[in-house]
């Protein structure tokens, strides 16, 4: 079908949809059942596997190709697996935006966790909050970060060293 936003099986609300969701080529991209019942993980799993050497993460400072991110997020999951074992309990992160809270995220994701993000921009009562009511048992935080500020007792603090090479290293 030429113009997918002119479809006549599909109702006018998605039909609306579809014509603000286009792929930047210009081309609607559809995805297959099994893509979206796919999790996270999994499908990025799918994608390290047809592009290992791409870029995934850049970054002013980073580049990681999804190989690398991969392994850095392998990593984190198995770290957070050994300290809290298994289960769907939230995992904090405490970081700046950049490719380590991406292989954060993902090490979460990737350990079956719930990830809650605390922006080192928020108010230290409000990441207290936030960080008292998901009920976090851990924290992640590179080492940027002290926990002055942070007096949950219930959670214990990971410090993530983040040792990825810098892009102009390639």
């Amino acid at each position: 079908m030429s113009d997918p936003t002119n479809d006549p099986r599909l109702p006018p609300e998605q039909q609306a949809i579809r014509a603000k969701c286009f792929h930047p080529t210009g081309i609607f991209v559809e995805f297959k059942q099994e893509e979206i019942e796919q999790s996270i993980p999994e499908r990025f799993e799918k994608i390290v596997r047809q592009h290992p050497k791409r870029i995934a993460v850049k970054t002013h400072h980073h580049s990681l190709t999804y190989d690398e991110l991969n392994k850095a997020a392998n990593r984190i999951a198995r770290a957070i697996l050994a300290r809290v074992g298994e289960g769907q309990e939230p995992v904090a992160l405490l970081f700046e935006h950049g490719a380590s809270i991406v292989a954060a995220t993902l090490g979460i994701l990737k350990a079956g966790k719930i990830y809650v993000s605390l922006d080192p921009a928020f108010p230290q009562t409000r990441a207290g909050r936030m960080l008292e009511d998901s009920q976090a048992k851990l924290l992640l935080r590179t080492s940027r970060y002290g926990l002055k500020s942070f007096q949950v007792e219930s959670f214990s603090v990971f410090l993530l060293p983040w040792k990825s090479k810098p892009k102009n290293s390639r």
